[in-house]
């Protein structure tokens, strides 16, 4: 079949490209035909345009150009390894490719965050994550979707009310998106499924081409939006997300090779767990607080809840205990990974069954 997929993957994130890439690569080693849709708003181009016309931006000059020479090292990656169609900025511009696939996937990663359903395309509300452009006859499926919150804010959940019912069907990363699904109104069962990244499995890094790490054995400490209090007497390696950032493939290799990973990313989370590697999650606070329940919904179906700080151990405590029994890990990550095999297994084939008309 003929899919496409509507995600993040013009995020200036490591994580958001790498679920991009893991969908695309494991929809085609089912045989289908996949392309990622470019669709991206221009009020997201790091351009000096949209720097002008956001006055406020004007006092971390320094945080954009550091955001566009990170940028300028990811690009190469989704160049090389993403199939993506032309540009497109707006709904409108989507409805030329209204009938062109079988089946439209929305995610995963936060796509259907109120944030952006409410200020997405120029500050305004956007219905294009809801697959709104998509003709009647093309299947809409929300696959690993994130919604970034614990609880919808009614000022979005207006318009997401209005939209989801596009859905033929949805699959959530998060226990917490399953209320959400049906709070927003959706009347058909939500699914609760695993990141692509987790669905893929090892195999996501088969066909990268990834750098050796040398030196002796290091703690990598990966964090997003805040930096950390390090216990002494440790190698670190930090991976400075904004300052220092490097490609997509040296992102993956540093915490592939490291002895530890101290994170609050989730991807980079799963990219240590993938690798076999003992991982500390010192998770989000205050307002970034919604988006925890990412790590708790797969470490409890991994019974690894105990690697978060403050669950059963401290920093320094979890550093010190880095055993993992990964074959059992190994175990229960097979039976993540079916479900989400079989959850798309089965909206494929009722994509293909014959309609019936009376």
């Amino acid at each position: 079949m003929k899919i496409g997929i509507l995600t993040f993957h013009w995020a200036t994130n490591y994580g958001a490209i790498l679920q991009a890439y893991a969908l695309q690569s494991y929809l085609e080693g089912q045989g289908h035909e996949v392309e990622i849709v470019n669709y991206k708003p221009t009020s997201h181009d790091l351009s000096f345009l949209n720097l002008l016309r956001n006055p406020k931006s004007w006092l971390h000059l320094n945080k954009y150009f550091k955001k566009k020479n990170k940028e300028t090292l990811l690009a190469p990656f989704r160049t090389q390894y993403l199939h993506l169609t032309k540009r497109y900025s707006s709904c409108e511009e989507l409805k030329e490719i209204a009938f062109r696939y079988e089946i439209l996937i929305s995610g995963s990663d936060q796509v259907l965050n109120p944030s952006f359903t409410l200020y997405g395309d120029r500050k305004r509300p956007t219905s294009v994550y809801y697959l709104s452009f998509a003709s009647p006859q093309t299947k809409k499926i929300g696959y690993a979707v994130s919604f970034g919150c614990n609880i919808y804010p009614n000022n979005a959940a207006k318009y997401a009310k209005m939209w989801i019912k596009q859905f033929d069907s949805i699959g959530v990363r998060e226990k917490t998106g399953l209320g959400i699904v049906t709070s927003l109104g959706f009347t058909k069962p939500a699914v609760l499924v695993p990141d692509p990244v987790v669905l893929y499995g090892k195999n996501v890094f088969n066909r990268l081409t990834l750098p050796s790490i040398e030196g002796k054995p290091y703690i990598c400490v990966y964090f997003l939006r805040r930096e950390l209090q390090l216990p002494a007497s440790e190698n670190y390696r930090i991976i400075d997300d904004v300052r220092s950032p490097i490609t997509m493939e040296e992102w993956i290799s540093t915490i592939a090779c490291s002895k530890t990973l101290i994170t609050n990313s989730f991807h980079g989370m799963v990219v240590a767990l993938l690798n076999h590697v003992p991982f500390v999650i010192d998770i989000e606070g205050g307002r970034s607080k919604g988006m925890n329940d990412r790590f708790y919904t797969l470490l409890d179906c991994l019974n690894l809840t105990n690697r978060i700080c403050g669950e059963q151990y401290s920093l320094s405590e979890l550093l010190n205990i880095r055993k993992i029994d990964w074959e059992q890990v190994d175990r229960k990550l097979i039976l993540v990974q079916k479900h989400g095999a079989e959850y798309l297994k089965t909206v494929f084939d009722e994509s293909l069954a014959p309609t019936n008309i009376n």
